[in-house]
């Protein structure tokens, strides 16, 4: 039992490193349109209770509300699950970047769950603009930009602007 509350705390600490990369993780059946989170933004709860758990409903109120107008058409593109389970079946994955109206680069990777079933998948989305990921992978530097009001960039930060 000791063992097993300690792996629990190990799992937790281990999340709250991670977390500010992470914006969201889910497990998505897409014939029930209904989904598990592993870890989600609390405002994205709030919409899944409005819509009674339909991932495609609660995405659509968080494009509406976050996602920048020039890129609400990859939420759309990802919401088509023929479209993405095609691409799955192929053995691709699914690799998609858009803007949140506060500029921030949001990307989404679509995996397949297992090969043992076809219609669950994972979603995971990071932050490209959390510490980790503008020093990651290829030790590229990324840009913030700050939108006006009718979400034009206005402003382009630089990442050494970001921290201070």
């Amino acid at each position: 039992m000791n063992q097993l509350l300690q792996e629990k705390r190990d799992a937790e600490q281990f999340l709250r490193l991670i977390a500010p990369k992470y914006a969201g993780v889910y497990i998505l059946d897409r014939t029930t349109d209904s989904f598990r989170d592993i870890l989600a933004p609390e405002a994205f709860r709030t919409f899944v209770k409005e819509n009674q758990g339909s991932y495609i409903k609660s995405m659509h109120l968080y494009r509406n509300q976050y996602v920048a107008k020039d890129y609400q058409n990859v939420i759309d593109q990802v919401l088509d699950y023929d479209y993405v389970y095609n691409v799955l079946a192929s053995g691709n994955q699914v690799d998609v970047s858009y803007r949140k109206k506060d500029g921030t680069l949001i990307r989404l990777k679509i995996s397949r769950y297992s090969d043992s079933d076809e219609n669950l998948s994972v979603w995971v989305y990071t932050n490209e603009d959390s510490e980790d990921a503008l020093y990651g992978e290829l030790g590229e530097a990324r840009y913030r930009i700050r939108f006006d009001d009718n979400e034009k960039p206005v402003e382009f930060i630089s990442s050494e602007s970001l921290s201070e």
